[in-house]
């Protein structure tokens, strides 16, 4: 999912290709939420290995 959203940013500018030319993908809080969620989840992973 991260990674998804990190190549439409870096490779297509964010725009969705399906709607009018301009357009970006859609973001929301539950998004934005579940990606820290995970992120803070393999960080305490990593530490917990180290």
């Amino acid at each position: 999912m991260i990674v998804d959203r990190r190549n439409k940013i870096a490779h297509q500018a964010d725009i969705d290709p399906t709607l009018d030319l301009g357009n970006r993908w859609p973001i929301d809080q539950l998004l934005v939420g579940n990606s820290i969620d995970f992120i803070e989840q393999v960080v305490e992973s990593i530490h917990q290995t180290l």
